[in-house]
């Protein structure tokens, strides 16, 4: 059908629309409530066109709708991925001061016996007499200690350190309690310790007194590493 039949507006004219054959504007005119009910049927019964946004099939709306929980997946995956660097990150943090204290404590250790070995200055109590200086050092490949004696023996003036049962603080044994209320002692209390032997050894207890703290710190800490190691800190 060509142009000029449709601008001729003759009865035989008919517009192409959507596939149906509508007649002229003529028949249109007289039957417009025919005509529009058929427009509706035929516009809902229309396939959804997948491109058009409006429509709820189309696939921009499709994909609209999936957007946030598609991002929402993808938080999801960036979670997960970053989860096991940060778990690591803090046991890696958690272990460095862990593994540098015990590196420290086996530093501080290896200083103690080392000046034990040496030898160091001490106070010595006994049964009789006053206390009085005597030089201490680790001898046997540190089984035992040797103090410096005018009266005894080396083998008499010295100990087993596998001997020792208990190593105690302050002023607790018989030969401290000599001295315990006497004022220059008392003051320094807390630089006292006492080895406590087991049953039937020479000695029962030796006990000492250290002029400083830092000597102390050598002679106790290094003695309980060596007798006491669980008790290492």
């Amino acid at each position: 059908m060509s142009y000029s039949d449709v601008a001729g507006g003759g009865p035989a004219t008919f517009f192409a629309l959507r596939g149906h054959v509508i007649p002229s504007l003529n028949h249109i005119a007289d039957n417009d409530q025919s005509v529009l009910r058929f427009l509706k049927q035929t516009t809902a019964s229309r396939p959804p066109d997948p491109l058009d946004s409006t429509q709820p099939g189309s696939v921009s709306s499709a994909a609209a709708e999936s957007e946030p929980g598609s991002e929402g997946r993808a938080q999801g995956s960036n979670s997960q991925e970053q989860q096991p660097q940060s778990k690591q990150e803090e046991k890696q943090e958690g272990g460095k001061p862990e593994h540098n204290s015990r590196e420290k404590m086996k530093q501080e250790h290896q200083q103690r016996v080392e000046a034990l070995e040496r030898g160091l200055e001490l106070i010595k109590f006994g049964r009789k007499g006053k206390p009085h200086k005597t030089q201490f050092k680790l001898v046997d490949g540190q089984s035992a200690l040797q103090w410096v004696s005018k009266s005894k023996s080396a083998e008499e003036s010295q100990i087993r350190l596998s001997d020792v049962r208990k190593l105690s603080e302050g002023h607790e044994t018989e030969v401290f309690a000599r001295f315990a209320k006497s004022q220059p002692y008392k003051a320094k209390r807390h630089l006292c310790f006492s080895l406590i032997f087991m049953e039937g050894c020479a000695l029962p207890t030796l006990d000492i007194m250290c002029e400083t703290e830092g000597d102390y710190a050598v002679a106790f800490g290094g003695l309980r590493d060596l007798i006491f190691p669980d008790q290492r800190h």
